[in-house]
């Protein structure tokens, strides 16, 4: 029989199903653990931070594709080649930029574009 001084949820313990033996809460028949607005709460809690940390996941995720499809769309028999030339190829933009005098105005123009991109200077 179960007293009014401890918890109402039954448990199994040694194989067989009891009663919990903490105490009650004040105002409720179950203990701090078995009290269901306190599953309710620490449930939230919990969720609340998974939804956090899954939404940095995804951000994550987002930004890998597109890095991933970008390459994929410059070179498609060679991604891989186009993310490890990355840095070669600002190398490249920024030196038609500076010396502009020995290539076609419109080529210089549009490697000044694509760097003031990838610097993050012009929001696309």
């Amino acid at each position: 029989m179960v007293s009014k001084e401890t918890c109402s949820h039954r448990i199994f313990r040694d194989f067989s199903p009891q009663h919990c033996s903490k105490k009650v809460v004040d105002g409720t028949v179950f203990c701090k653990i078995h009290n269901p607005e306190y599953i309710k709460e620490k449930s939230r809690k919990s969720r609340e931070a998974w939804d956090a940390k899954w939404q940095a996941e995804k951000s994550s995720r987002t930004l890998a594709d597109a890095a991933v499809n970008g390459c994929k769309a410059m070179n498609p028999g060679n991604p891989l080649a186009v993310a490890q030339n990355i840095k070669g190829m600002v190398t490249a933009l920024t030196a038609i930029a500076s010396c502009g005098g020995n290539y076609p105005g419109d080529v210089v123009d549009i490697a000044k574009q694509a760097l003031a991109k990838v610097m993050g200077e012009v929001k696309e």
